[in-house]
């Protein structure tokens, strides 16, 4: 709904969330929604681990700016973040692992050129050949898309919007109308699509 909104005011994408876990999984995880319409996406990494908040009241608007145009691409964030996270990142098992997780972000667009340009990055920067990397891609765009394992986007609320309890869906509908969404974007509460 949002990512829709996003395309069409805009032909790409720069994420910035906070440096931990659940920021970068956020970041794939909207990254991939993005990918899924055709839209290049592109990720800051601020420096220390700082979040967005503390980075922007310490710093000044240049620095931000600057960080945006050295942004990387989701495929280069997402490569380098797992490798820093496996023990063994030169590992062939890391390696397939790695592979394996950024190609099904790349299967997700339908753009050739998208495609080709991510493969070939993630190439570069796995080490591997580009055929390799082709092929393996192929297969995972043959394989029929496995239905997601349903978990709580937030306390009560599940994938597919339905509330665990009448509570839940009026606590939420607060919290949405008080709160950034879940992309990490502020929309006016008068926004109309």
């Amino acid at each position: 709904e949002h990512a829709k909104q996003i395309k069409r005011v805009a032909d790409s994408a720069v994420l910035m969330y906070d440096d931990d876990k659940a920021g970068r999984k956020a970041t794939v995880a909207t990254a991939q929604k993005l990918l899924e319409l055709d839209m290049p996406v592109k990720v800051v990494s601020l420096p220390g681990g700082a979040d967005p908040d503390s980075f922007l009241s310490h710093n000044p608007p240049e620095a931000l700016r600057a960080l945006i145009y050295s942004a990387q691409s989701i495929v280069a964030f997402q490569c380098r973040t797992a490798m820093s996270e496996e023990p063994t990142p030169l590992s062939v098992a890391s390696i397939s692992r790695i592979s394996n997780e950024v190609l099904k972000t790349i299967s997700l667009s339908s753009s050739a050129i998208l495609r080709a340009a991510f493969v070939d990055e993630a190439a570069k920067i796995l080490s591997l050949p580009v055929a390799a990397l082709s092929e393996e891609l192929q297969k995972i765009k043959l394989e029929p898309r496995k239905d997601f394992v349903q978990e709580p986007l937030d306390e009560g609320v599940w994938e597919d919007g339905a509330f665990e309890d009448e509570e839940d869906e009026e606590d939420y509908a607060w919290r949405k109308s008080c709160w950034p969404d879940p992309y990490g974007i502020i929309l006016p509460q008068n926004y109309e699509t």
